[in-house]
């Protein structure tokens, strides 16, 4: 089973995390393609919204950047993002 993912922010549980945004992955190549239906899997009322890169984290506060060279953002932890 082929999926792409998209990256949110959810709002209510304070997170940013890659969800599911569709099983046909060919459809994430186009560039004028953008998910419209994705789901928090703690609960279907809770917000969420595409984040796009170099925003502050809804867990610590700290400014996230997007590192140009690789095309994942790992979420650190509060210790590791503090001491750089």
């Amino acid at each position: 089973m082929a999926a792409a993912t998209s990256t949110v922010r959810r709002y209510d549980c304070k997170e940013i995390k890659d969800v599911v945004t569709t099983e046909e992955p060919w459809l994430a190549m186009d560039k004028g393609w953008v998910p419209a239906e994705f789901y928090c899997d703690r609960s279907a009322t809770h917000q969420m919204a595409l984040w796009v890169g170099r925003g502050e984290c809804p867990k610590c506060s700290y400014t996230m950047e997007v590192d140009p060279t690789v095309d994942i953002l790992w979420d650190r932890g509060r210790d590791e993002a503090i001491s750089q």
